[in-house]
């Protein structure tokens, strides 16, 4: 279901696409993937890929793109359980993702914004 990858490439790029962010935030993940602070995985054998890494006690999804995020998410979350974490964070530009995990009762804890230094 899942296969790790040591490094964006082309695919992985144009599935996750907005969710990367902007050009800066994706350059950024893809140097995470590479030191080994994030990690990149390909899933469902492509139609899909995820960021995640890992902080104090958390599962971090930095970034989820594609098809079969239901059919996955009780597996990140088995994933997450066998670590010993005791949450999952997702940031997400699309709210409407909090419905399509409802069964889970995701908790909105925060807003995100960035404000330009260049204007």
């Amino acid at each position: 279901m899942f296969t790790k990858l040591a490094e964006l490439n082309d695919d992985a790029i144009a599935t996750l696409g907005d969710s990367l962010g902007e050009t800066i935030d994706a350059e950024i993940i893809g140097e995470e993937i590479k030191s080994g602070v994030s990690e990149l995985w390909q899933v469902l054998d492509g139609d899909a890929y995820c960021v995640t890494r890992i902080e104090p006690g958390e599962l971090v999804i930095v970034a989820f793109g594609g098809k079969g995020l239901l059919q996955v998410t009780d597996a990140i979350l088995k994933a997450a359980k066998s670590q010993g974490l005791q949450s999952i964070r997702f940031h997400t530009n699309r709210p409407a993702l909090a419905r399509l995990v409802k069964k889970y009762k995701p908790r909105h804890i925060e807003h995100i914004y960035r404000i330009d230094c260049d204007g």
